[in-house]
C-alpha cells in the first residue's frame, strides 16, 4: 500500500516539474530537467527537515510557553481555553507523512544526482 502511494507522489513530483520545466523554461534541456526537478526536491527536503526538527521535540517548550502566557494575558478568549489539552507540535507530525517525505526526498535528489551523471557522461 505505502509503494503505492510513494509511486503516485513521485509521479506527481515529476509532473510538477514538468510543468515548471514547461511554463519558466525558455529551453527544453537537460539541464532545464535537472534544475527543476532540483526545485522540487529542494522544497521537500526543506519541509523535511522542518518535520525533522517538528518531531524531535524542538518547538514543544517553546510551544508550550507561547500558549502559557497568552492564556494569562487574556484567559475569557476561547482560543486559549483548553491551552493544556492542544497537541505539542512533535505529536503534530505523523509518522506515515514522515516516512513519505523522506521517501520523496531521497527518491527526488537520488534521481536528481542521475540526470546529473547522465547529463556530465553525455558532455
Amino acid at each position: 500500500m505505502h509503494w503505492k502511494l510513494n509511486f503516485s507522489v513521485f509521479t506527481a513530483n515529476l509532473i510538477a516539474a514538468g510543468l515548471l520545466l514547461f511554463i519558466f523554461s525558455p529551453a527544453f534541456g537537460l539541464l532545464n530537467m535537472i534544475n527543476y526537478v532540483f526545485y522540487v526536491g529542494l522544497f521537500y527536503l526543506i519541509v523535511f527537515i522542518a518535520a525533522f526538527v517538528m518531531r524531535g521535540g524542538f518547538f514543544d517548550a517553546i510551544t508550550h510557553s507561547f500558549r502559557k502566557v497568552a492564556h494569562r494575558l487574556a484567559p475569557s478568549r476561547p482560543s486559549t481555553q483548553g491551552w493544556e489539552q492542544r497537541l505539542a507540535p512533535s505529536e503534530v507530525v505523523q509518522t506515515s507523512f514522515f516516512r513519505v517525505l523522506f521517501i520523496q526526498t531521497t527518491s527526488l535528489i537520488g534521481l536528481d544526482l542521475l540526470l546529473l551523471a547522465v547529463y556530465y557522461a553525455v558532455n
